[in-house]
Protein backbone atom coordinates (compact mmCIF):
# COMPACT_ATOMS: atom_id res chain seq x y z
CA UNK A 1 0.00 0.00 0.00
CA UNK A 2 1.31 3.44 -0.89
CA UNK A 3 1.13 6.24 1.69
CA UNK A 4 1.57 9.82 0.49
CA UNK A 5 2.69 12.65 2.77
CA UNK A 6 1.81 15.99 1.17
CA UNK A 7 2.99 19.49 1.97
CA UNK A 8 -0.46 20.21 3.40
CA UNK A 9 -0.06 17.27 5.80
CA UNK A 10 3.36 18.53 6.82
CA UNK A 11 1.93 22.00 7.45
CA UNK A 12 -0.97 20.56 9.53
CA UNK A 13 1.08 17.89 11.30
CA UNK A 14 1.94 18.18 14.97
CA UNK A 15 5.50 17.24 15.99
CA UNK A 16 5.60 14.50 18.64
CA UNK A 17 1.92 13.58 18.20
CA UNK A 18 1.47 9.91 17.24
CA UNK A 19 -2.01 10.49 15.79
CA UNK A 20 -1.56 13.87 14.09
CA UNK A 21 1.94 13.77 12.60
CA UNK A 22 2.18 13.99 8.78
CA UNK A 23 2.71 10.22 8.44
CA UNK A 24 -0.43 9.58 10.51
CA UNK A 25 -2.32 12.06 8.32
CA UNK A 26 -1.12 10.13 5.27
CA UNK A 27 -2.74 6.96 6.64
CA UNK A 28 -5.94 8.82 7.50
CA UNK A 29 -6.14 10.07 3.90
CA UNK A 30 -6.41 6.41 2.83
CA UNK A 31 -9.78 6.15 4.58
CA UNK A 32 -8.84 4.98 8.06
CA UNK A 33 -10.68 6.48 11.02
CA UNK A 34 -7.77 6.30 13.43
CA UNK A 35 -4.03 5.81 13.47
CA UNK A 36 -1.30 5.64 16.06
CA UNK A 37 2.36 5.78 15.06
CA UNK A 38 4.70 3.94 17.41
CA UNK A 39 8.34 4.11 16.34
CA UNK A 40 8.58 1.25 13.86
CA UNK A 41 4.92 0.74 13.05
CA UNK A 42 1.52 2.28 12.44
CA UNK A 43 -1.65 0.88 13.98
CA UNK A 44 -4.70 1.81 11.89
CA UNK A 45 -8.40 1.07 12.22
CA UNK A 46 -11.84 1.80 10.84
CA UNK A 47 -14.75 2.33 13.19
CA UNK A 48 -17.07 0.12 11.14
CA UNK A 49 -15.08 -3.09 11.56
CA UNK A 50 -13.10 -2.29 14.74
CA UNK A 51 -10.18 -4.41 13.51
CA UNK A 52 -6.76 -2.89 14.08
CA UNK A 53 -4.15 -3.47 11.41
CA UNK A 54 -0.42 -3.00 11.97
CA UNK A 55 1.93 -1.79 9.24
CA UNK A 56 5.70 -1.68 9.65
CA UNK A 57 7.16 1.69 8.66
CA UNK A 58 10.10 1.70 6.25
CA UNK A 59 13.35 3.48 7.16
CA UNK A 60 12.36 6.46 5.02
CA UNK A 61 9.18 7.07 7.05
CA UNK A 62 10.93 6.57 10.40
CA UNK A 63 13.68 9.03 9.40
CA UNK A 64 11.06 11.57 8.34
CA UNK A 65 9.26 11.31 11.70
CA UNK A 66 12.51 11.70 13.66
CA UNK A 67 13.52 14.72 11.59
CA UNK A 68 10.03 16.28 11.68
CA UNK A 69 9.94 16.02 15.47
CA UNK A 70 13.52 17.32 15.89
CA UNK A 71 12.99 20.34 13.61
CA UNK A 72 9.62 21.39 15.04
CA UNK A 73 7.66 20.50 11.94
CA UNK A 74 9.92 20.77 8.92
CA UNK A 75 10.07 18.23 6.11
CA UNK A 76 9.55 17.53 2.44
CA UNK A 77 6.63 15.66 0.84
CA UNK A 78 7.28 12.00 0.05
CA UNK A 79 5.65 8.63 -0.55
CA UNK A 80 6.38 5.21 0.87
CA UNK A 81 5.12 1.66 0.62
CA UNK A 82 3.94 -0.42 3.58
CA UNK A 83 2.86 -4.01 3.98
CA UNK A 84 0.55 -5.47 6.58
CA UNK A 85 2.56 -7.05 9.39
CA UNK A 86 2.14 -10.74 10.10
CA UNK A 87 1.95 -10.58 13.89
Amino acid sequence: MKVTVTQEMIDKGIPGDCSDCPVALGFLALGYDGVSIDGDSAAVWKKADRNEQIYYLPDEARRFITSFDATSGKGEPFEFEVELSSY
